[in-house]
């Protein structure tokens, strides 16, 4: 059953409040609020592979949707992204899915400060998924919400580190 709020108001990803659609930033943290996920996402409360316990939704695009997640067997905190099942099915045999799996393969080499480490890759229930880093903390585009244009010193300092993360995925 749908709740009558929905449509009607934004959730705060770092605080968890909810607000008016007439409000786009979290009065409490700055935050952009965003849309409120689907009630009854699929994948909530699901073990994938007897290993990875979704936690909660974190996010979606056009790729997939982004899942807080435990590994059960080590209680780490990940996160799983599952792509979308259409795009596992594009292309002459699978050739999306035999990129994707050859991207994960790479990226999983890469370990640098300023990247976030990709530990898994799998099939669940014919979705193709990817198990990350869980990093805490804000992200950029909730730093700029809060604080505005970055001044040059600190923009470059944050290019720097994107750079050098690029850099060590291309060696």
């Amino acid at each position: 059953m749908k709740s009558s709020l929905t449509g009607k108001i934004l959730l705060c990803p770092q605080c968890g409040e909810s607000f008016p659609k007439t409000i786009n930033i979290c009065p409490k943290d700055g935050t952009i609020l965003i849309p409120p996920p689907p009630e009854n996402d699929p994948f909530v409360g699901k073990l994938i592979d007897q290993k990875y316990k979704i936690l909660e939704r974190l996010g979606g695009g056009g790729m997939g949707v982004v899942y807080k997640a435990e590994h059960v067997l080590m209680g780490r905190v990940v996160v799983l992204k599952v792509l979308h099942r259409h795009l596992a099915e594009m292309g002459n045999e699978g050739e999306f899915l035999k990129r994707f799996q050859r991207e994960a393969r790479t990226a999983s080499q890469i370990e640098h400060p300023n990247a976030v480490t990709l530990y898994d890759f799998g099939i669940f229930e014919n979705q193709p998924y990817i198990v990350m880093q869980f990093i805490r903390g804000e992200t950029l585009k909730a730093l700029l919400a809060r604080e505005g244009r970055l001044s040059p010193e600190r923009a470059v300092r944050v290019i720097r580190q994107v750079g050098e993360a690029i850099s060590e995925a291309h060696r």
